[in-house]
């Protein structure tokens, strides 16, 4: 807010100082942009009727040099400006501070997403596999032998042996 109040300042100050022909209205969209990205809706919308305020502030104060000076300075004209720029002002923090909702809310979904994403690798890790005779079923919901079943999704290639508790198992048969 500090930064968007002395942008606010900065281009205040510059529109009054230039001469009365160039208008920095463009400009006031800074401190706008500012305020409601970082700081919300409700202290954009203030900050919109501040820059209106210091624009037609400017416009005020520079009406004695300007050979429009006369036509700006009467109520009717000066009042149409000040609620123009305001509407102006207040659409644009709508729609910055809109843009900045669906920012964060398409953030929380890719978050949401991600997370969906990663679940789904953790269940694909988990392999069914019968209790009894240690096949593993696969995707097609065959069951096989789990040294076929993992050399067909290249996790592994086996070679066979016996070790030493099958072997004596084996010899007291």
């Amino acid at each position: 807010m500090l930064l968007a109040t002395a942008s606010l300042c900065l281009v205040g100050l510059g529109d009054y100082l230039m001469a009365w022909y160039f208008h920095f209205d463009f400009f006031y969209l800074l401190p706008l942009t500012l305020t409601a990205l970082y700081v919300g809706r409700r202290a954009g919308l203030l900050m919109a009727l501040a820059c209106t305020s210091i624009s037609t502030a400017a416009m005020v104060l520079q009406q004695h040099a300007s050979p429009a000076g006369l036509l700006a300075s009467r109520s009717p004209v000066l009042v149409w400006n000040f609620f123009m720029h305001l509407a102006l002002g207040c659409a644009f923090v709508w729609a910055v501070s809109r843009l900045r909702e669906e920012v964060v809310e398409q953030r929380r979904l890719v978050a949401e997403l991600q997370d969906a994403i990663a679940d789904i690798k953790r269940l694909r890790e988990l392999l069914p596999i019968c209790a009894w005779c240690r096949r593993i079923r696969d995707d097609a919901g065959y069951w096989k032998q789990i040294d076929h079943y993992l050399q067909a999704k290249d996790i592994a290639t086996f070679t066979h042996g016996i070790c030493p508790e099958c072997a004596a198992k084996l010899n007291n048969e």
